[in-house]
């Protein structure tokens, strides 16, 4: 219903959850949770008392819980120097940002688990704590977020002596009670009717973990979310093999000029208006042919991505994302919006780097109100395409290698410290 006045976000007509589907999970976690209480703090004591008397000199790193593609890259970085493990529950996303092992790989093949959340967690957690001793997660990827115990995880880690490096990624980080941006406000809500759910949780887990762990890694955004970033980043993506990436760089004696846009959830990314701005501007200019697309696979977008010249990402988050660095560094002209105040902050924090990038950064900021302007002085200035492409693969590249070379050099002196 998004006619006369009214827009609904919703198309269900039921309740988000259902009391008996409540119970039943809650009863069936106290069980698992209460039998498990036990192991849990013997083989705490164990590992605690082996530490004691074992000195561990060769020191392993875990990348996990969730099948992102951030911590595939992270563990490509630092394999070569350190051993590295990515581990997953489950694989949800079928091989599409996961290249390590999951639950099944590491359980013993007489114990089979039909849920890998409810024991599988704990017999994880037990894996991981036996083997590791850095472990690199994200806000609400620890062994035991699920479980009724999920306050002792950070404890247990500061005890263990184990070092733990949180990296917030979005869901896990963003509630609703503190997001200021109401379109990607409601972009949760359209996303998941039941993404309110973990909000206070969200809120504890997160203020409690930050209480405990090494050091918090995020993007500016984050701010807005969490009481405390260690390290703050405004263009901390890497692509992986990045060297190997095809560049195909615009050619502005070209007749027809591609554009691409594509989003996991329309809302997020403001795709609505994005659409409606590009059919406008194509319908006029028959040289511009444009392509939207939504919930496609990395691979289908990266594909994509090959084909065009010219990419729009998001009229919404106004920071710097992925999708903007993929199409960069294969040459692309990317349209996006950056917010302000986040740059403001990065100008003020190190005024010697981030006056000069940010003044000669290629990508092309927008906003709701001059995104059709900007882009039909793009397309009608072939040498401007020309150019900001040849400039976008090259900024892309420099950021990667920079990236890479802080990046390493933070773990590092994590693990030296």
């Amino acid at each position: 219903m998004n006619n006369r006045g009214w827009i609904q976000i919703s198309k269900s007509y039921t309740a988000p959850f259902q009391i008996k589907e409540e119970i039943v999970y809650f009863f069936k976690r106290l069980l698992v949770d209460s039998l498990m209480f036990f192991p849990l703090i013997v083989f705490v004591c164990f590992i605690f008392v082996r530490n004691k008397l074992v000195n561990q000199n060769n020191l392993k790193m875990l990348f996990g819980t969730h099948p992102i593609t951030t911590f595939n890259i992270f563990k490509h970085m630092l394999e070569t120097e350190y051993e590295t493990t990515l581990f997953v529950f489950d694989d949800y996303s079928k091989g599409n940002f996961h290249e390590g092992i999951t639950l099944k790989d590491i359980l013993p093949k007489y114990f089979r688990v039909k849920n890998p959340y409810f024991f599988g967690s704990y017999f994880a957690f037990f894996w991981a704590i036996k083997n590791f001793h850095i472990f690199h997660l994200y806000f609400d990827a620890g062994f035991l977020e699920r479980t009724f115990w999920w306050r002792l995880e950070p404890l247990i880690y500061q005890l263990l002596r184990k070092k733990v490096v949180l990296y917030p990624y979005g869901t896990d980080a963003m509630t609703l009670l503190n997001n200021t941006n109401l379109s990607q406000k409601i972009g949760h809500m359209y996303f998941s009717d039941k993404y309110f759910n973990m909000d206070f949780k969200r809120f504890k887990r997160n203020y409690w973990w930050s209480k405990y762990v090494t050091l918090v890694v995020g993007f500016a955004p984050y701010i807005k979310f969490l009481p405390r970033l260690d390290v703050l980043i405004w263009h901390g993506q890497v692509a992986l093999n990045y060297q190997d990436i095809k560049v195909n760089l615009f050619d502005k004696n070209t007749k027809k000029i591609k554009i691409l846009h594509f989003a996991n959830h329309k809302i997020r990314k403001g795709s609505y208006l994005i659409e409606k701005v590009l059919s406008e501007v194509c319908s006029t200019h028959k040289h511009v042919s444009f392509e939207c697309l939504e919930g496609v696979s990395r691979d289908e977008a990266l594909r994509k991505l090959d084909e065009c010249d010219i990419f729009v990402d998001s009229l919404i988050d106004g920071f710097f994302q992925f999708s903007s660095l993929d199409a960069m560094i294969r040459g692309k002209v990317s349209l996006s919006f950056y917010d302000e105040e986040i740059n403001s902050v990065f100008k003020q924090l190190n005024p010697e780097y981030y006056v000069r990038f940010l003044e000669e950064f290629p990508g092309i900021n927008i906003n709701i109100n001059n995104f059709k302007e900007k882009l039909l002085a793009l397309i009608e200035e072939p040498d401007d395409i020309s150019s900001l492409s040849l400039r976008s693969e090259a900024t892309a590249k420099k950021m990667i290698e920079e990236n890479i070379e802080n990046y390493k050099t933070l773990i590092n002196e994590l693990v030296a410290s």
